[in-house]
């Protein structure tokens, strides 16, 4: 039997090769998989976050005391910093937090929050 030196080199050449790239692959996807569930994770706590500023402006415009300018700012740059400012959905209920008026109808304003999470939804 005899030995030939360079088919052994290359069939551990391509072995390693192959291992290589396999690994690499598989590195990949868990690194896919890993940014994949903390988008997730984060855009459920963006949403969430979202929906408990919805009711806190709700509820100051609808409360009996009209809002301070000092409120209505502080929420519409809470807005404003939680959202995308080149998106038009984002956009839309901004111009919808600049229309709220004390003791108001907020059922617009609702209607474009509902509208913006649901469109998240659907993206994730």
């Amino acid at each position: 039997m005899e030995f030939d030196l360079a088919s052994l080199a290359t069939g551990v050449g391509f072995t390693a090769m192959a291992g290589w790239l396999a690994s690499f692959l598989a590195l990949r996807k868990d690194e896919k998989s890993v940014q994949i569930t903390q988008i997730t994770e984060e855009r459920t706590k963006w949403r969430a976050e979202i929906r408990e500023l919805t009711q806190s402006i709700v509820a100051i415009f609808s409360a009996e005391n009209e809002p301070s300018n000092e409120q209505r700012e502080k929420f519409q740059a809470a807005l404003a910093t939680s959202l995308n400012p080149k998106c038009t959905w984002d956009n839309q209920l901004l111009d919808e937090y600049r229309n709220l008026i004390h003791r108001g109808d907020t059922t617009r304003f609702i209607l474009a929050v509902s509208l913006l999470l649901k469109h998240d939804w659907e993206r994730v």
